[in-house]
């Protein structure tokens, strides 16, 4: 059997089980990314409380109803554990909706 050049003779064409246990670049990114808060869209938003997109975009916009929005570039889109919260809370409308601080 013909042994690449480029493999130290010691490892036997294996990798170094010291080097496997560290990170390689998507796998420590998804798990960053696993950190930040998930993000959802107008359409998940109104799929949760069960109207259409176009009837909360409408109570949205007045700004009565729901989280304030998050703009992202020129998407927009609501915190998940935020949205979660306020849905638990009974759908309060906005002035009556407040979220702590901390968790911003």
């Amino acid at each position: 059997m013909h042994r690449s050049s480029t493999l130290p003779p010691s490892t036997n064409g294996l990798a170094d089980p010291a080097r496997a246990a560290e990170p390689i670049g998507i796998e420590s990114r998804v798990r960053e990314a696993e950190l930040l808060p998930r993000l959802v869209t107008l359409t998940q938003v109104a799929e949760a409380i069960g109207i259409s997109r176009r009837s909360l975009e409408r109570l949205e916009s007045g700004g009565g109803v729901g989280p304030k929005r998050l703009l992202v570039g020129r998407l927009v889109r609501f915190r998940q554990s935020e949205i979660a919260a306020w849905i638990a809370a009974g759908c309060p409308p906005r002035s009556q909706w407040s979220w702590p601080a901390a968790k911003r």
